[in-house]
Order: C-alpha cells, then structure tokens, then sequence
C-alpha cells in the first residue's frame, strides 16, 4: 500500500517498541538513497533501513544483507560521526504527516546530547535529514539555491516541515463530521481522499468498503467513530497479496499472506520487489550486451558474405583466360570482345569481355590475376567465416539462456560467463570480492535416476566433466539447450527415463514451443569438448535420435 500517514503511524509504533533504547554500531549506504542502521537492543540485533528512492521509500526492519560500497558516501560520513554508538530514544510520526522523526541521545567525554533524524517518506521528494536542535547537520538530497527560496534547506538552518496540505486531521472530529454531512453526490471515497489529510486513495477505498452500514443515509457520529477506530485501532492485520505468486503489495489492514509485524510484511513485500527489479534489470542489461555483441558480428558476417558472393564467378574467370590463351591464334590484337566455345561444358560458347589497350595474352593474364585474388580472398575469409558463424551461434545460445533464467543467480552465472569473455582490466585498491553463492543444476528424480540439467554454459560444461563415461548426454539437435545427464550408476535407464530426459531437454531450448523436437543422446564417453572452445560448445559421435515433445516435469523436481 502507499506509504501514507496511517501506514506510517502504526508502522512506527511497531518500530518505537522494538526499538527505545537501542544502540547504533554500524551505519553504511549501501546505494545512493539507502540508509542502513545496524543497532542492538537486550531482545536482539535489528538491521533498520530507511530509504528515499522514489519507487521503494520506506523505513522498517530488514534481514536482508547489503553490500557496503568500498567508498562511503558523504552523508554515511556524516551519520557516521553523529550518530554511532548513540542510543535510539523514540521512532514517532510527526502530526499525521509522512515525516517519522528519529531521536537519538549521543555521548561523549563531556555532555549528551539529542539529535533527530527526520525521514520525509513522499514518493520523488522523499528526503532525510539530520538535525541538532532542529539545527540541519545535513541531508541525504540537497536542493539547488533557486529552490531554497521555495523552504530553506541548507545546513546550519532550522529544519522546517514542507507545506503542509489544506486538509483535516482525522483527529478533528467536528471537523470530520461536518465534512462528512456536507457531502454532495458522487464518489464517497474520493471526497474522504481529497479531504481527510494523511490518507491514500486506496486507504479511503479500503475504509469506505470495510464500512458495515449504508452510506446512502450515513449517519456522521457512527462512521466517525468507526473511521477513528480504523485509522488509531490496535486492531491490525499484516498481509501481502500475492498475484500468481508475485508479492504485488503489502497492507495494514486486510487479507492475504499474513505475518506478524507490519515490518515482516514490508520486508517481504520491498525485498521481493528488489529482487524482481534487480532480476529485470540485469536480464535487460545482459540482453543489450548480447544484441550489441551480435550486431556486431551479424555486420561482420554480412561482409564477409559479401566478398563471398563477389568470388561467385572465380571459377569463369580462370577459364576465361584459359580459353584466351588456347585460342591466340585466331585472336587478334584491339578486339573488344570474343566469342569462343567453352570446352568445359558440352555444346556451350562464352562470350568474353576484353580491353582494346592490351594484348590477348595481357587480357588472359588479367582475367588469371583476377581469379588468384578471389582465390586468395576465399582462403583468407574460410576461417573468418566459420568464427564469426561459430561465435554467432554461441551468442545465441546465452541469449536463449537469459530467457529461460529463473532469478538473478542463474543470470550471474551468465554475467561471469561473459565477463570471462572479455581481457581483464586492471583495478588498484580494489577490496577483495566476497565469493557468490552458485547455483545448482535442476535436479529431476525419474525411477530411482537422477537427471541433471545445466542452466547455462558454464553449468553445462561442469556437468559434463563431473559425470561419469557411462552416464547419458543428451542435447537438442538443430535448437540450443541445456545439457541433460541420466546419472547411470553402471545401470541401464529405462525407455520411460530416456524419454522423460529428452522432454526436459527439449523443455530447456529453444524448440520448447514446438512439437516433435529431435534430441540427440549418447554415452558421455563419445561427448568431447575441443580444446580452447567456447564455454558449452561440444562434439559428439555414437548418437541416437529421439523425438518428443517439450515437458517441464515440474512433479519430478527434487525437493
């Protein structure tokens, strides 16, 4: 739901009595608009996150792990020296407004002292500041001096709250009912949401249909009543809504996947979303590298097609020099053309084009210089042709890889695979990486066999050196897939198994829309991998060809 002051004040009771009294020993940033607070109370260690990102501003509890960038931002400083080891005095909202101020109580050698950080939660203008006696310390965004004639901001001044809306709090009760018997004809929820101050659209939607009476005789005092008790009640009940398994949004108050704490549900709902974004930013970012690469050579291989199709007639012009220098004694000198008989092909003339400036022997040689050009050319782009062909390919192959990955991992996986691709660039200071947790082959169990399918090159190429010369291979013939293996265990699959592994093969390629996909299989024993060749690629003798049609066998997945 949008974070609107109702979700923002039980939001930040919940954090308020988890967090009174507890001390800060760890602040960093992990992205531009992310501030993370790692603090420890006698009930245990909380991970705090709060952030100003236009499409995920929030604050609340987190178990998820960040990384810390290796230089820190100047705002990180600057909370860093403020704000580490100070103890956490109250989380609170201020009025009814998205703006959660955060006191802390810091000490020194000499004094204490409070400072507050104030979170403005509002989409686009969502900002933090830090603040000493309402004196700003310094904020997360700063404005522009053109804007801080429109609410000063600079550090060193009083911190001020943005405008405020003309709107009534929901604690105005006269106020409220006579809004409430004032109103015209028309949408009931709309007029709440245009002027009952801190709620969201969806919010007066979800009081408006939660209401249990006719709101076509309303009567004021009863929905007052029943609207307090919706916005202040303790009566809450945490839910994120799943749409065909995909977290679409998190509430205070409604039905869906239930947790306990308001911040349970957030961290589900935003680290979900994360996810999501992530998985779709990378799947994007790896597309554009995989289309440019191919671009790249589709050009390069449209050239060398060209010089290709401009040797198409190496083969006339060695015999047109052929049929010169036979036939010199019927030639004269200063012709323009001739026509003599082909005596390479039956009954046949070709007529042949020559220069009047040189001789019949000039113009044969001409035409046998020509033909060891193209002789030349065609030797020289053979090689040419089948790498740019055989890269191309394999291009493919990862593009039909990030199509079918299931989450980032498998994407990093794709990710490294084309970063081993490129020469390695030197880097100084750089802190060592933590080694990334790698994903598995799918694992499928048909009667007692294991069947392995590698979900990308590199995974592929690691399946095929860990399994045993008894074991299947199977591959799709004509499409990219993975590489299937049938652990053998020195027994022999049955016909029912093998059929079952081709179907997954088939599932895992290109050809998986499609109906009656040849797949190729063979003992690993005749799969060989050439020397110095591309992640994935591989050679193969002694196969067997079997045609069916695509099946995920999701119900055999092991578990």
């Amino acid at each position: 739901m949008p974070q609107d002051a109702f979700s923002l004040f039980h939001n930040t009771k919940e954090l308020n009595s988890l967090l009174a009294l507890a001390k800060v020993n760890k602040i960093y940033m992990p992205s531009s608009e992310e501030v993370c607070l790692n603090t420890y109370t006698k009930n245990g260690s909380f991970k705090l996150i709060i952030s100003a990102n236009a499409n995920k501003c929030r604050i609340c509890l987190t178990e998820t792990e960040k990384e810390n960038p290796l230089t820190p931002y100047n705002f990180c400083m600057l909370l860093r020296k403020h704000l580490t080891g100070s103890e956490i005095k109250s989380v609170s909202l201020c009025g009814f407004e998205r703006i959660v101020k955060i006191v802390f109580l810091s000490k020194n050698d000499f004094f204490e002292c409070e400072k507050e950080l104030y979170i403005e939660i509002m989409g686009k203008y969502s900002n933090i500041f830090l603040t000493e006696s309402d004196k700003i310390l310094g904020a997360l965004k700063t404005t522009s001096i053109e804007e801080t004639s429109k609410r000063m901001l600079l550090t060193g001044v009083l911190y001020t709250f943005p405008p405020m809306q003309d709107k009534i709090e929901p604690l105005e009760k006269d106020k409220v009912i006579q809004l409430i018997n004032n109103f015209p004809d028309g949408d009931f929820t709309k007029y709440l949401f245009e002027h009952i101050k801190g709620i969201a659209f969806i919010t007066a939607q979800q009081i408006v249909d939660e209401y249990p009476s006719d709101l076509e005789n309303i009567d004021a005092e009863k929905f007052y009543s029943y609207f307090y008790n919706f916005i202040y009640g303790d009566d809450i009940s945490p839910c994120v809504k799943i749409i065909n398994g995909i977290p679409t949004d998190f509430f205070i108050k409604s039905k869906g996947l239930p947790f306990d704490t308001i911040n349970g549900a957030q961290n589900y709902y935003y680290t979900n979303k994360e996810l999501n974004q992530n998985f779709n930013e990378l799947k994007k970012r790896l597309i554009g590298k995989v289309k440019t690469i191919e671009k790249k050579d589709e050009k390069k291989l449209s050239i060398i097609l060209q010089k290709q199709k401009d040797c198409k007639d190496i083969e006339i012009n060695r015999i047109k020099g052929e049929l010169l220098l036979s036939n010199l004694y019927i030639l004269k000198n200063g012709m323009e053309s001739c026509t003599l008989d082909n005596y390479y092909k039956e009954n046949s003339v070709l007529e042949i084009r020559l220069d009047k400036n040189l001789s019949i022997t000039d113009n044969a040689q001409k035409y046998f210089k020509k033909y060891n050009k193209q002789k030349k050319t065609l030797v020289a782009i053979a090689p040419q042709l089948e790498e740019t062909q055989a890269e191309l390919n394999y291009y493919k192959s990862i593009y039909s890889e990030i199509e079918t990955c299931e989450n980032v991992l498998d994407l990093k996986e794709i990710e490294k695979e084309l970063q081993s691709l490129s020469p390695a660039k030197k880097t100084e200071n750089k802190r060592p990486v933590k080694k990334q947790p790698e994903s598995k082959p799918k694992e499928f169990i048909a009667d007692n066999f294991i069947i392995k399918a590698g979900r990308n090159n590199l995974q592929n190429d690691k399946l095929l050196s860990s399994s045993k010369s008894n074991d299947l291979w199977f591959h799709t013939k004509g499409y990219h897939s993975s590489h299937i293996i049938i652990e053998c265990e020195n027994l022999k699959p049955t016909d029912a198994v093998i059929q079952i592994a081709a179907e997954i093969c088939a599932m895992n390629s290109q050809g998986k829309a499609g109906d009656k996909i040849p797949v190729d299989y063979c003992l690993k024993k005749f799969v060989k991998k050439p020397p110095k060749s591309k992640p994935g690629f591989v050679i193969y003798t002694d196969f067997k060809t079997c045609y069916v049609t695509p099946n995920a066998h999701t119900d055999l997945i092991k578990k």
